[in-house]
C-alpha cells in the first residue's frame, strides 16, 4: 500500500510538473551574426536566419519573441510593405502573393509568374514581370483584380519613378550584348496614361540615372567621359538639362527643397546640400557612409560617418548628428555603420562589420550587432534576435501576456512553481507517514 501511495504521488507530482509551458522559459539568444535585416518598417525589424532562406521573420526592438511572417519568400527577390500587408513573389509558384505582416490572411493575387511590386499608387500596384525573353511592366488593384500589362518582356530593365497627374513616368532599358554587355542600346524615359496609354518618349539618352520627379523637374545623375557622374535635372519633355553640381557623385538625397550628396572619390569634402535649382550650396563639413543613409528631422541630420585617427592613419566610423546649417556636429556612437530607422527619439541601427581570421588563415566576415540609442546619444541597448518563436494570437507583443488568462507568463511560472514545492513537500510528509 506505501509503495502504491507512493508511486502515484510521484507521477502526479512528474506530471505537474512538466506542465508548466515552455514558453515561460527565456528564449535561447544567438548571436547576430546569424541573421540579415532586411527591413525595418513602423516600429518592426523583418529579417532573416541565414540557415533558411526562404523564411522571413519579424520582431519589435524591445519584445523578446519573433515571429514567422512567411515561409516562402525568396531571399533572392524583393518583398514591398504596404500598411498591414506584405507584397512578395513566392518560390512555391512564383506568383505574386499578399500576407499580412502577423503572417495571417495569406492571399494569391495573380496567375502570371514572376511579377515584383515596384511601387504603389492609391489602390494600384505597379508591378515588373520577368521572364527568359526579358522584363515587362504591369499594375493591377492591390486585391489582384484588374490586371493590365502595359509593355512586352523584351526589356533588360524597367524602373518605375512616379505616377503625377494621371501620368506614370518610367524608363525602360536595353543593353547591346556581344559575349558581356558593352553598351546601353537605348535607357528611355516615357510617360504614359494610368490606363496605359499615350505612350510618349521623353528623351533617349544613354547617359542618365533618374532618381525622382519633383515639381515638374527630373532630377537624375548623367555619365559623361569628360565629367564623370553629375548631378543634373531637367524639365518633363526632356529639355531644359541643367547642370547642378560639379563634384563626381555615385547617388543623392532630396529632403523637402534640398539635395543633399557627396563628391565619390577622395578626396572627399564630406556632405554638401544644394536647394532643388542647384543653389545656395552649403558644406555640412561631415563625411558620410553613404549619402541614402541619412535621416533628418526636427532640423538635425542623423548619419554614419567617419574620420581620420591620425594616430593610426585608419578611418573610424561613427553614428552622430549635426545640425542641417553644418554646426553642432555631436558624436554618438562609435563603431556605427548603418541607421534603419529614426523614430520616437530612438535611433536603430547597426555596427560595423566584423572580420575573424580562425586558426587556417581564413577570413570570415561577418555583419555588426544592432543597437538602439537615444537621439541624445544616452540608453544605448543591443537588440538581440531570439531562435525561439511564438504566434502573435498566442502571445500580446507588448507584454508578453498569455491572452487566455491575461497574466504574465513569469508570475505564471512563479504560482506553478510554488504549487510544484508545495506538492513535493506533502509527499514527503505522507510517505514519511506512511513509513511510520
Amino acid at each position: 500500500m506505501k509503495k502504491v501511495v507512493s508511486l502515484v504521488l510521484t507521477v502526479c507530482l512528474s506530471a505537474f510538473i512538466f506542465i508548466i509551458p515552455s514558453s515561460a522559459e527565456q528564449p535561447p539568444f544567438v548571436d547576430m551574426t546569424e541573421f540579415i535585416i532586411v527591413d525595418f518598417k513602423d516600429g518592426w525589424f523583418y529579417y532573416r536566419v541565414l540557415e533558411e532562406e526562404n523564411t522571413l521573420y519579424r520582431k519589435r526592438p524591445d519584445d523578446s519573441w519573433s515571429m514567422i511572417v512567411a515561409d516562402d519568400v525568396s531571399r533572392y527577390s524583393s518583398f514591398h510593405i504596404s500598411g498591414d500587408w506584405i507584397y512578395y513573389n513566392s518560390v512555391s509558384d512564383y506568383k505574386l502573393y499578399k500576407i499580412r505582416t502577423n503572417g495571417s490572411d495569406k492571399t494569391k493575387l495573380s496567375d502570371e509568374e514572376w511579377l515584383f511590386v515596384m511601387e504603389e499608387s492609391g489602390d494600384w500596384l505597379y508591378c515588373r514581370e520577368s521572364s527568359s525573353g526579358g522584363t515587362g511592366f504591369s499594375k493591377m488593384r492591390k486585391d489582384g483584380t484588374e490586371y493590365t500589362k502595359f509593355t512586352d518582356d523584351d526589356y533588360d530593365l524597367i524602373e518605375f519613378i512616379d505616377v503625377v497627374d494621371d501620368w506614370i513616368y518610367y524608363y525602360a532599358v536595353r543593353y547591346e550584348y556581344e559575349g558581356a554587355i558593352t553598351e546601353y542600346e537605348s535607357n528611355v524615359l516615357y510617360k504614359m496614361r494610368t490606363d496605359g496609354t499615350e505612350v510618349t518618349e521623353l528623351c533617349d539618352k544613354t547617359d542618365r540615372y533618374i532618381k525622382a520627379i519633383i515639381d515638374d523637374w527630373v532630377y537624375y545623375i548623367k555619365f559623361t567621359i569628360s565629367s564623370g557622374m553629375n548631378l543634373h535635372r531637367m524639365s518633363l519633355d526632356g529639355t531644359n538639362d541643367t547642370l547642378l553640381a560639379e563634384e563626381i557623385l555615385q547617388d543623392f538625397l532630396i529632403d523637402k527643397d534640398w539635395i543633399y550628396y557627396q563628391q565619390l572619390f577622395y578626396p572627399r569634402k564630406g556632405v554638401n546640400k544644394i536647394r532643388l535649382d542647384g543653389t545656395e550650396k552649403t558644406n555640412l563639413g561631415f563625411a558620410a557612409l553613404s549619402p541614402l543613409n541619412i535621416f533628418i528631422q526636427d532640423d538635425w541630420i542623423y548619419s554614419c560617418y567617419y574620420s581620420l585617427d591620425y594616430s593610426t592613419g585608419r578611418y573610424d566610423n561613427h553614428l552622430g548628428k549635426i545640425r542641417t546649417d553644418g554646426s553642432e556636429l555631436t558624436d554618438l556612437s562609435d563603431n556605427a555603420n548603418h541607421i534603419y530607422a529614426v523614430e520616437d527619439n530612438w535611433i536603430y541601427y547597426q555596427e560595423d562589420s566584423i572580420d575573424v581570421i580562425d586558426d587556417r588563415g581564413y577570413d570570415y566576415h561577418y555583419p555588426g550587432k544592432i543597437y538602439k540609442i537615444k537621439t541624445d546619444g544616452t540608453k544605448k541597448t543591443e537588440i538581440v534576435f531570439p531562435l525561439t518563436l511564438v504566434q502573435e494570437d498566442t502571445y500580446n507583443n507588448n507584454q508578453e501576456t498569455n491572452p487566455k488568462t491575461g497574466v504574465a507568463d513569469s508570475a505564471v511560472q512563479t504560482v506553478l512553481f510554488g504549487l510544484s514545492g508545495f506538492v513535493l513537500c506533502m509527499t514527503f510528509v505522507i510517505r514519511k507517514r506512511f513509513s511510520m
